[in-house]
């Protein structure tokens, strides 16, 4: 072997031992900035709501003909809970949330979901609930529910606890923003970002918010 070679060698395992250890810097510094990224809570706007308060209660037919009181403290008791989220067939971020709202859910077994929706063409609530694997059961169409909560942007959540009293409620335009209304329910706080302000000793080891690169602009 010449001494170019040898030399040229040599230089080519340096260069490759200094882009690892570059490499390895950068992936420590990125996990340090994963883990000091706060979880984005989702978006409280509905100013008529507040935690622990009891909602404007409501008797309201399903789609299936069945009446539905929200919120319905006798079944409460017999639950976790009720998430309510207020969608439309045609909103674009509740079609993609929908789906996720329900697999949220699937950890949540003790928590009953009701689909809360504005008035429109019948059809097109039909097809919703056909294309999203929902029950007519929990599907409700009213205008005088959201105008009462004050509900002006979708999707929206709001999660009642076992007393039929607002635990937790806010915008969810994505699995992070859904996670994070269960994340304050089970903190017992008004919402995460009222957690992150001021959190307590140890808070860090208390969030299991799932992040995610979902993103998306609400519907209103």
């Amino acid at each position: 072997m010449s001494t170019f070679e040898l030399s040229s060698t040599i230089f080519l395992w340096l260069g490759f031992f200094t882009l690892l250890g570059v490499n390895l810097i950068l992936m420590r510094q990125i996990g340090i900035l994963y883990e000091r990224v706060a979880p984005a809570g989702a978006l409280s706007t509905a100013s008529r709501l507040n935690v622990g308060m009891s909602p404007p209660a409501h008797k309201i037919v399903s789609l299936s003909g069945q009446n539905i009181q929200i919120p319905n403290k006798e079944h409460l008791d017999h639950t976790g809970g009720t998430f309510v989220l207020f969608s439309s067939p045609d909103c674009p971020v509740c079609k993609k949330i929908t789906p996720i709202v329900m697999s949220v859910l699937h950890r949540h077994i003790k928590i009953d979901l009701v689909i809360a929706s504005a008035g429109g063409n019948l059809e097109k609530h039909v097809a919703y609930i056909k294309n999203n694997k929902l029950t007519r059961e929990t599907y409700v169409v009213s205008d005088e529910l959201p105008l009462s909560w004050g509900i002006s942007k979708l999707p929206y959540g709001v999660l009642l606890n076992a007393r039929g009293e607002i635990a937790a409620f806010g915008l969810i335009n994505t699995r992070e923003h859904v996670e994070s209304l269960f994340e304050a329910y089970r903190l017992n706080v008004p919402s995460l970002q009222a957690f992150l302000s001021n959190p307590p000793a140890g808070a860090a080891d208390k969030i299991h918010v799932v992040k995610t690169k979902d993103n998306g602009a609400f519907h209103g």
